[in-house]
């Protein structure tokens, strides 16, 4: 049994998932904005980080390395034999003007397209920031796939078709062939994308 923990945001339980299709998989999802902000120590989970043997993670702002959740604090309770999956917290905000968390409208304003495609590219420069910063690399994949699939539900929140990608790539450091299951998007509100903007960025889907 190959035991697995994920120490991500909602994106992680997502992950879990879709890597409890491979065989002999044991997933365990630990939310990381929540246990950060508890009063609890990560000593509650030390026997589940013992025995893992693989840790993957999401990289986190650096003035919360006091916190016995960031982590790179948690590694101390991992074996020697533990690998370390670091994951980007990928987010886009290039494909809308007025970012909003878990918003289920559309953007009601139109504005010129000189704005548009300047935001565009300030998202594209993130993201490969952002992909410059993780095991797992999702930038080519981003810049191959956007056109025509949709692969953010919002500016936070990447769909399953982004979401896969990501669990093949886990699946091969693992060395496990990845199930391509089908599973429901994640429960969140979504918002759409601005039909001008669509046009502007020449997007199909």
């Amino acid at each position: 049994m190959t035991n697995i923990v994920i120490y991500m945001n909602c994106i992680g339980k997502q992950i879990a998932n879709f890597l409890h299709s491979m065989d002999n998989v044991n997933c365990h999802h630990i939310i990381n904005y929540i246990e950060m902000k508890s009063d609890t120590s990560p000593t509650k989970y030390n026997e589940i980080l013992q025995k893992c043997d693989y840790f993957i993670y999401q990289p986190m702002n650096k003035h919360h390395n006091k916190n016995l959740w960031y982590p790179k604090n948690l590694f101390q309770y991992l074996s020697a034999k533990s690998i370390k999956i670091k994951v980007g917290y990928y987010r886009f905000c290039g494909f809308w003007l007025n970012p909003k968390y878990k918003s289920d409208c559309e953007e009601e304003f139109v504005i010129d397209k000189k704005t548009i495609i300047e935001n565009f590219h300030k998202g594209i420069n993130k993201l490969r920031l952002i992909d410059n910063d993780s095991d797992i690399k999702m930038f080519s994949f981003f810049e191959k796939n956007y056109r025509d699939t949709k692969l953010f539900h919002d500016c936070f929140h990447p769909t399953n078709f982004f979401i896969k990608e990501m669990c093949e790539q886990i699946a091969k450091i693992m060395g496990k062939s990845f199930i391509n299951i089908i599973l429901p998007e994640l429960d969140i509100n979504k918002m759409e994308i601005n039909i001008f903007i669509k046009k502007t960025l020449n997007l199909t889907f």
